[in-house]
């Protein structure tokens, strides 16, 4: 693997990390600086876990997660799209973010989306700090949206509600999918409309 695509595929195993709360920001900012002096480096992975930030199982979540991401669900784009822009606007609405702050989330957006990633712009504001998850749930019901979970294949979705409080089932495995529990995270793999 060349040092570039290393850098991205770290970046966003730092990323997940911290965002699933895996991590402080100093701890990765440390493993980042050892990292910068190896020649090659290692896997940022592999450094914090033996620096003991992480332990075996909480990387292989950080990897399955960056597995996910790298996938896309490229057949929901055009919609997802004009929910996105939906969601800036509420946002900006609500005086929760600035118009710096969803240019600067929409060009990240864009920036992953060229190496095949793909990241909601809630996702990306809330990992920066801008908003917090309880507002992007917010602004997801104001567009009639949920996020909803697969506790089989560990799988979430933003679903929209179903006409008649029917049950909405996993695309991938058929199982029916479940409001989340508490705010665990928002991050999502599809749209279900």
């Amino acid at each position: 693997m060349d040092r570039s695509m290393s850098n991205v595929d770290d970046s966003l195993i730092g990323r997940i990390a911290l965002f699933r709360g895996f991590l402080h920001w100093d701890d990765l900012q440390e493993c980042l600086k050892i990292q910068a002096l190896e020649e090659p480096p290692r896997d940022l992975g592999d450094i914090l876990m033996a620096r003991g930030h992480l332990d075996p199982q909480a990387l292989q979540t950080i990897r399955m997660i960056r597995r996910k991401k790298a996938r896309g669900m490229a057949g929901e784009q055009l919609c997802e799209e004009g929910e996105e822009r939906r969601f800036g606007r509420i946002a900006l609405e609500r005086g929760w973010i600035d118009p710096d702050e969803l240019e600067s989330a929409i060009l990240e957006k864009e920036r992953l989306a060229r190496r095949n990633l793909r990241f909601r712009i809630g996702e990306i504001l809330v990992e920066r700090g801008a908003i917090e998850p309880e507002q992007v749930r917010e602004i997801l019901a104001e567009q009639g949206l949920e996020v909803r979970i697969c506790r089989a294949c560990d799988l979430a979705f933003n679903v929209r509600a179903p006409r008649g409080g029917g049950a909405r089932r996993c695309p991938s495995c058929g199982e029916d999918l479940v409001a989340t529990p508490f705010l665990q995270g928002i991050d999502v793999d599809g749209v279900l409309a």
